[in-house]
């Protein structure tokens, strides 16, 4: 096994290669709540944007990745973190898609959009035809999720929706009593904290 230093920019990239980190069934549902999204939040706000959050380690099944193939990636620990950081990611996305309906200054607009464009690829890649593990439709659209959590307790149809929500996805229909779960809650609450302080932060928009 190998350890090698990235930064999430660096997972997220959407240069080269594009990987794919996906959550498998067998792991727990997600289960942070307020106080560790506080702390992670804190620790992104108040600390350089280099500085260490956490370890994610990561297996691959594929041991032949055919050229224009989507790399996909089990994770095997630091599920929790990397879902609360994707969602936060969604929250960045939710609140500039927001913005960017009330801008008149041209380059303002253009800074922002090109803004939403690199989130936008960082939580989703879309392909024009494909029948590869991980894949869906949407709006007519063959799309894989950078970061998929699993399916347990709702968390993958949760998550959808809250993509839904900040405009990345399309037409996902509310899950029953999801506004009950973790994950719609934590992206409220990244949503509400950004909204809050928007744009006096800086150093989260780093990492698009």
């Amino acid at each position: 096994m190998q350890a090698v230093k990235l930064s999430l920019a660096n997972i997220l990239s959407i240069e080269g290669n594009i990987e794919h980190y996906h959550i498998p069934k067998y792991q727990r549902e997600y289960v942070w709540g307020k106080d560790q999204w506080e702390t992670l939040f804190d620790d992104i706000e108040e600390n350089e944007p280099d500085y260490f959050i956490g370890s994610v380690i990561v297996v691959s099944h594929q041991s032949n990745v055919t050229p224009g193939a989507e790399k996909i990636y089990e994770v095997i620990d630091g599920q929790q973190r990397l879902t609360t950081l994707s969602i936060f990611l969604n929250a960045i996305y939710r609140r500039y898609n927001e913005i960017s309906k009330n801008i008149d200054d041209k380059k303002t607009e253009r800074d922002i959009i090109t803004k939403l464009d690199r989130i936008e690829k960082k939580l989703i890649k879309e392909k024009t035809l494909s029948n590869e593990k991980g894949s869906f439709v949407n709006d007519g659209k063959t799309c894989f999720l950078r970061i998929q959590p699993s399916t347990q307790s709702n968390n993958l149809s949760d998550y959808k929706y809250v993509l839904n929500d900040s405009g990345i996805l399309k037409n996902i229909e509310r899950p029953k009593n999801c506004g009950n779960r973790r994950i719609y809650k934590a992206s409220e609450f990244f949503y509400d904290k950004i909204k809050f302080i928007f744009p006096a932060i800086h150093k989260s928009p780093a990492c698009v």
